[in-house]
């Protein structure tokens, strides 16, 4: 049992082994057919794509491409069918790329939106952007909605601080709160644990700005957080890696000359400051380069411009390069499980006893995994388990459990915050507030409710109840699952009787604080 304890704590220490020195940036092969500046970058599945944007002799430009990052190459794919593009808005929503906006060829800014499927290597043409046509603007994911706003309709009397909310599996627009930064271009953005950040950015006086705001989809409101630290600067990048948010590069206030910069800060969302990141001097001063991540642990960025002109550069961060390396490790460490109970003679007797209780689990599991319904009931039962034996062989359910659970909670946060905001247009939402002392009223919501899929519990101050749980309780008083507090918890109602339940809030001392009723339709 030793040998396997050994292997988990190796696994423990790798795996956040990319955090450390993670922008301490590693030059790669440079962008094809010249440097280009404000071009258009996203990432599918994986797979980084690049292309549009502006030449240093003018050029507008409308190849695009597909850089391999494993292999630093560089692979042609079909052109965009729009006219070449500078400072137009790229992002991706799932298994899609999509570009709008821009300054055209032509010389006239754009409201077009086309959609790239990787898998047929074709664009297809989309719902227009349904306001002033503009370049400059930014965007940042939640979910499965992208959000775009910002930028110029041209010279600095069109500025736009406008937030507009694009749903690709609808093809439509909607119009959400404006940000209260003001007018600006080229605003920094990125999202973190379903939120939006916008800051920085470019004043109608061309002067710069450190000010930042954070925008919650579920309450459509955006709120100042504290201002990046250092000089003040514009035409700056952001992006988010490992759970956080980072900002850097940019240029001084005012206009030419312009002082450039290569330094980055990361925003702590708990205590609400930034901290400046180390970075090697090798690394360009720049401004406007274009940054996205892969698996939220590689960063990649591509040109921008420096005090010498328009770049061709490509730098990634390479502590945490090699995603197939990671996912090797963990291969490797199921795997070993398999190796230890083979080979391990001296728990005979228990062994056989454990894999009896095993085998009852797991066929209790398939059945679960088919109706998707007790999940959690069976996660009480395997740790009530854990609680019976007090053999070493406790220690490996607790673990794999855990792994079990800690790839489960992703998965709910990430795909269904937006998707709820979505339906909260149609679904009746239960809205009450609570006092507590410290803490001052706390605004709660409930919804949908009635549902037939999924219901989640809403908080805009979740720290005024640290430690604390939340319950789903059937009508017999049966805890059908419990999650810790957080401003988003929910729950998946699919597949339970349809029937009367309780979404339970629970102190960390055990009382309750609050409890609502939810109906399953």
């Amino acid at each position: 049992m030793q040998s396997i304890l050994k292997t988990l704590l190796f696994f423990l220490f790798i795996t956040p082994s990319g955090a450390f020195g993670q922008l301490q940036w590693e030059a790669r092969k440079g962008i094809p057919h010249y440097g280009r500046q404000a071009a258009v970058c996203f990432e599918i599945d994986g797979k980084i794509f690049y292309g549009l944007g502006r030449r240093e002799d003018g050029q507008y430009l409308k190849d695009f491409w597909e850089y391999d990052v494993k292999n630093d190459k560089w692979i042609k794919k079909t052109n965009f069918p729009g006219q070449g593009l500078y400072d137009a808005t790229g992002f991706s929503v799932k298994s899609k790329g999509y570009v709008c906006l821009g300054y055209s060829s032509s010389l006239i800014s754009q409201t077009t939106l086309y959609e790239y499927n990787p898998i047929t290597d074709s664009w297809t043409q989309k719902a227009n952007f349904p306001s002033t046509a503009r370049y400059g603007a930014n965007s940042f994911v939640i979910g499965d909605t992208a959000y775009i706003g910002m930028g110029s309709c041209g010279g600095t009397t069109c500025y736009q601080n406008d937030l507009w909310a694009y749903i690709p599996s609808s093809n439509s627009w909607l119009q959400r709160t404006s940000w209260p930064g003001g007018a600006r271009n080229n605003v920094a953005m990125f999202s973190v644990n379903g939120l939006g950040f916008a800051g920085n950015g470019t004043l109608p006086s061309h002067a710069a700005s450190n000010s930042f705001y954070e925008f919650n989809p579920r309450t459509n409101k955006w709120r100042r957080i504290a201002d990046t630290p250092g000089p003040l600067k514009k035409a700056t990048e952001g992006f988010s890696l490992n759970g956080k948010g980072y900002v850097g590069c940019g240029i001084s206030s005012g206009r030419a000359p312009y002082t450039r910069y290569n330094s980055f800060y990361s925003y702590d969302q708990v205590n609400n400051t930034w901290k400046s990141e180390a970075v090697n001097t090798n690394y360009t001063e720049k401004a406007v380069p274009e940054m996205v991540t892969i698996g939220d642990s590689i960063t990649i960025s591509f040109g921008g411009v420096s005090a010498y002109g328009t770049l061709s550069e490509v730098w990634i961060t390479p502590s945490s390069s090699d995603t197939c390396t990671i996912k090797d490790t963990v291969t490797y460490i199921e795997q070993r499980f398999i190796d230890v109970y083979d080979t391990t003679e001296v728990f005979d007797t228990t062994y056989l006893t454990v894999t009896d209780t095993v085998m009852y689990i797991d066929t209790t599991y398939s059945i679960i995994t088919d109706t998707v319904t007790y999940f959690d009931t069976i996660r009480q039962v395997v740790y009530d388990t854990v609680t019976v034996y007090k053999l070493d062989t406790t220690e490996v359910f607790v673990i794999d459990t855990f792994y079990r659970i800690l790839f489960d909670t992703t998965t709910i946060t990430v795909y269904d915050t937006i998707y709820n905001y979505i339906d909260i247009a149609v679904e009746d939402t239960l809205n009450f507030t609570l006092y507590q002392e410290g803490c001052g009223n706390i605004s709660f919501q409930l919804y949908p409710n009635p549902t037939s899929e999924f219901v989640n519990f809403y908080t805009d101050k979740p720290d005024c109840f640290p430690g604390a749980r939340v319950d789903l309780v059937s009508e017999l008083g049966q805890v059908i699952s419990s999650k810790p507090f957080s401003p988003l918890v929910s729950f998946d109602m699919r597949g339970l009787a349809r029937a009367m339940y309780l979404i339970r809030l629970v102190h960390a001392n055990g009382t309750t604080v609050i409890s609502k009723k939810v109906v399953v339709k």
